[in-house]
């Protein structure tokens, strides 16, 4: 039973934080839209985490993540048995099959997407001798066989592990004595969450009611529980970090997946547990999260690590060592560091990040791992176990703090940062023609499928020139790229760069290209900069322009080399559209093969994409005549005049041709010849010289 005093803490903590939004109420419905929004911090509030918020600070932390983090394939492989295709937990101490080890070390891997390193690793796992009714293997066995879409070979065995899980849900009726730790609850609902998000929940002949239920008692207990430590932190009673890290996690995983859970199965068909059901998921409280990180890292040892806290095991006969008996500490944070939370909510905590950062690298012993921190510093062996929970940490750990990084260098160039990957915007393009191939077709293929779809045999482009006459939507395009991936974008200009005047442009590109080197997933669109890069050999050039030239060479290429984004001229998206008219004033050294993936001329919108649209626009009983008439004419006068119109010019052209059949009810080739005259009178390209440089440029794409 809890003490009086306790008792009234957790009341008075509840019913202060239910009624100022910290804490949740029990139905989320009818709060207004900015109870759900993280509270604002003021610089006060944590000076250490605003001392880690500059740019210099964020990447130098991100660099030495990435130097823990490149290490996860170097560093497990000296853990893995050739023969028994596992990870030993001490190599050459043991010879058996470690489960839970080669379990942990898999779940790397695949974080790492480096599985592929290790072949036959989850075969041998699947076949491997562990048991569905232990409550650590069980769970971590079946997320790494969900997540690497183990085949038919171990079905029966894995529906049984999941059936075993799902008999061990938590119950509404044990409250605050649950069977199962904070950290065992977790890893149950991580199973359960693997399995759905691999389409194995009918695959496997799992009962979706059992795995919604299952799922949404998982979702009230762990709210439960971490209202009640942050009941205990806010009446000054110590909580319990272990406990509030992996109930929070447990809440955020399962309520960003609410959607998903809501599919099994409506809340009529719900089926009661003892002291009667209450309510359903709902998304995270966004309040709760950020107070009860503030709890999680407040609780931070100096050192970088965190006390012992909840054991894993809390109803155990079984003796453990104390290094297994707790949760590791770096193991607890990369949890944390994992869940679907907003960015923003870390930025406090980015100081205590670095702490856990710097502890991993005085701890890793000799390059070869780490050992639990529940453990004597400077005794034994690392351990397979916990050098791969350390790697898991600092790769959480980068994608954070990458992600503040790249949220920080947006913001100050007016950049956006990049949403759910959406083609919508790319595939309603209208198309334009080149030498052998449509410019829509080369971008699919060159930039978008081979981020996209695996096993895409394009080489990957990281950089390019758009290039072209005006109005024929290039900045439109590069947008559309990022759209298309889910990436950032953004624009740098001649603007960007002489922000701080003439004089000091040389000490302001390497301002701007040092924060665009660290940008990743970004398109990066440099609009008309030519006169950073004119040719050198022209007559007359001064040396400022081509010293100034040499330099902004070096940068582009630095740039291609770090394939971070996609740059693009005009335009640049770790693919480089340079988007420019003049493709003629460029130095040669900036389009040569290296420094710019491909020279791409974007043209005006061709036959097909001006039929098919036009098309698209007609009422439907006169959709075939009218648009034969259409398209019949636009063949006619494609090389004469229409082929010449850039986009805005088409547009005015089907929009008179609309606009004519409207009123007279039918489409003529004389009325769409009028039209047409017109259109082109005061047309870009109307003089011929502009036609032939047009058709010339055409032939100077390069892929």
């Amino acid at each position: 039973m809890l003490g009086a005093r306790v008792l009234r803490a957790v009341i008075a903590g509840l019913l202060t934080s239910t009624a100022t939004g910290l804490i949740a109420p029990r139905s989320s419905a009818t709060q207004p839209l900015g109870a759900n929004r993280l509270p604002v911090r003021h610089a006060h509030d944590d000076a250490a985490a605003a001392a880690l918020d500059s740019f210099d600070d964020l990447a130098s932390l991100e660099r030495r993540l990435a130097a823990l983090d490149d290490g996860v394939v170097p560093k497990l492989r000296g853990f893995f048995d050739t023969e028994l295709k596992s990870f030993a937990l001490e190599p050459g101490v043991t010879r058996n099959y470690s489960v839970t080890s080669s379990a942990i070390c898999i779940g790397a891997l695949l974080d790492a997407d480096a599985l592929d390193e290790f072949p036959a690793v989850t075969k041998a796992l699947a076949e491997a001798p562990w048991r569905t009714d232990d409550l650590l293997q069980a769970p971590l066995v079946v997320s790494a066989l969900a997540r690497a879409a183990v085949g038919p070979p171990c079905t029966d065995r894995l529906a049984g592990a999941v059936e075993a899980l799902l008999a061990c849900r938590p119950h509404l009726r044990d409250w605050r004595r649950q069977k199962l730790s904070s950290y065992l609850t977790y890893w149950l609902t991580r199973a359960l969450l693997d399995v759905a998000d691999a389409d194995l929940v009918e695959f496997l002949g799992i009962d979706s009611m059992a795995m919604a239920f299952a799922l949404k008692r998982s979702f009230q207990v762990a709210r439960d529980e971490l209202c009640r430590q942050l009941a205990y932190d806010s009446m000054g009673e110590p909580a319990d970090a272990t406990r509030v890290a992996y109930s929070l996690a447990t809440y955020a995983s399962v309520g960003a997946a609410r959607d998903q859970i809501n599919a099994f199965a409506t809340r009529d068909e719900v089926r009661c547990d003892g002291d009667g059901d209450r309510d359903g998921i709902e998304a995270p409280n966004l309040k709760l999260c950020a107070r009860a990180l503030d709890v999680f890292f407040g609780a931070q040892r100096d050192d970088g690590t965190w006390a012992p806290g909840q054991k894993i095991f809390v109803r155990s006969r079984r003796s453990f060592d104390v290094g297994n008996a707790f949760v590791f500490s770096p193991d607890a944070l990369a949890t944390v560091l994992a869940l679907p939370l907003p960015r923003a909510a870390f930025r406090p905590h980015v100081a205590k990040i670095e702490r856990t950062c710097a502890w991993l690298e005085r701890q890793d012993r000799g390059g070869g791992g780490w050992r639990s921190d529940h453990l004597e510093e400077g005794s034994g062996a690392p351990l397979a176990w916990s050098t791969a929970q350390a790697l898991q940490c600092a790769g959480a750990a980068s994608k954070v703090v990458g992600d503040l990084l790249n949220k920080r260098i947006l913001a100050e160039f007016g950049g956006r940062e990049g949403k759910a990957p959406d083609a919508t915007v790319f595939e309603g393009l209208l198309d334009s023609d080149m030498a052998s191939d449509s410019l829509k077709d080369i971008l699919r293929s060159r930039i978008i499928e081979p981020r996209t779809q695996s096993g895409s045999l394009s080489p990957t482009a990281y950089s390019a020139v758009l290039f072209g006459p005006p109005g024929t939507a290039k900045t439109t395009t590069a947008e559309s790229v990022a759209a298309a991936l889910g990436y950032g974008f953004v624009v740098i200009d001649t603007a960007v760069f002489l922000e701080d005047g003439l004089a000091n442009i040389a000490s302001r590109m390497a301002y701007v290209f040092d924060r665009l080197e660290r940008l990743r997933d970004c398109v990066i669109l440099f609009d008309e900069i030519e006169e950073f890069c004119l040719d050198r050999t022209t007559p007359g050039l001064g040396m400022e322009s081509r010293i100034l030239t040499t330099a902004m060479l070096t940068r582009l290429n630095d740039l291609r080399r770090a394939e971070r984004s996609i740059f693009l001229q005009r335009g640049v998206i770790h693919i480089n559209p340079l988007a420019t008219n003049r493709l003629a004033a460029f130095d040669s050294a900036v389009v040569r093969p290296g420094r710019l993936d491909m020279l791409l001329f974007v043209g005006t919108p061709n036959l097909a994409a001006r039929a098919a649209r036009f098309e698209a626009s007609l009422p439907a009983p006169d959709a075939a005549i009218a648009s034969a008439v259409f398209r019949e004419f636009l063949e006619e006068t494609w090389e004469s005049d229409s082929r010449f119109l850039n986009f805005m010019e088409s547009e005015r052209f089907r929009a008179a041709a609309l606009a004519s059949m409207s009123e007279s009810g039918a489409l003529s080739a004389d009325r769409l010849r009028a039209i047409l005259g017109d259109v082109v009178r005061t047309s870009i390209l109307r003089d011929e010289s502009a036609r032939e440089e047009y058709r010339d440029n055409v032939a100077l794409t390069r892929l």
